[in-house]
């Protein structure tokens, strides 16, 4: 992956249904591609949105393995 030109990676440390990854996965995806915030900030905030608007542990298994530093800057559009 490294070869290929990965920064990092987000995994869990155990198995997680499918249901719920592609939830987590389509979630964090759409917050993250929005930019502004990030990563490890946004994880973390998704992980306890899981746990306390939702009771559901399964988000603290997930892991960030990259730095928490790494954020998407949005250019405005020109339109003219």
């Amino acid at each position: 992956m490294i070869a290929r030109g990965v920064r990092g990676m987000i995994g869990t440390e155990s198995e997680i249904p499918a249901l719920f990854a592609a939830e987590f996965a389509k979630e964090f995806m759409q917050r993250f591609t929005a930019g502004g915030a990030p990563l490890g900030k946004l994880l973390l905030n998704l992980r306890c949105e899981y746990l306390h608007n939702k009771n559901n542990v399964l988000g603290l298994l997930y892991a960030l393995y990259c730095s928490g530093d790494i954020l998407i800057h949005r250019k405005a559009m020109d339109k003219s």
